[in-house]
């Protein structure tokens, strides 16, 4: 009705309308699939399929039907190997790139460092890393139990 006289009064009524049935259309859907999921008495094989069910999950095998699985690996290798092959045409026709000379400095030359000295570049070492650099904490770490035992004996 708000289309076609383009009143507000008429819109206002229309959203409430709108909301109201969004909220209740939603409000069962929750109930309805609230209530399989507790039909299936902790089934996870059923779980699992109706879940799979509402997502669109194909578990269809996506394998071309009627090939050995040597030949099917037999056409990736080409397809692949085909690939490389344009690739590696394709760059021929560039110069080849050698990279500049460049003199690096090496390590020759090494002063000893004092107990103190380590313990202070130790603790300035940052312990807020990922997993994969845990250094600084097993330094720091092992730097804690070398000292305590070393002051024990001592």
């Amino acid at each position: 009705m708000w289309r076609k006289y383009k009143q507000p009064d008429q819109y206002e009524l229309f959203k409430n309308a709108r909301n109201k049935y969004t909220f209740e259309l939603n409000a069962e859907k929750q109930r309805s699939l609230s209530q399989k999921v507790i039909d299936f008495h902790g089934d996870s094989k059923k779980l699992y399929k109706f879940v799979s069910e509402l997502t669109g999950k194909n578990t269809d095998n996506p394998m071309p039907e009627g090939e050995s699985d040597t030949a099917i690996a037999e056409n990736f290798a080409d397809h692949f190997l085909d690939k490389i092959n344009k690739i590696r045409d394709a760059l021929a026709i560039f110069e080849k790139f050698t990279p500049d000379h460049k003199e690096v400095p090496c390590f020759g030359m090494f002063e000893e460092l004092t107990q103190d000295e380590v313990k202070k570049i130790i603790n300035h070492l940052q312990t807020k890393s990922c997993e994969l650099d845990a250094l600084p904490r097993v330094l720091k770490s092992f730097f804690k139990r070398v000292t305590t035992v070393r002051d024990k004996i001592g």
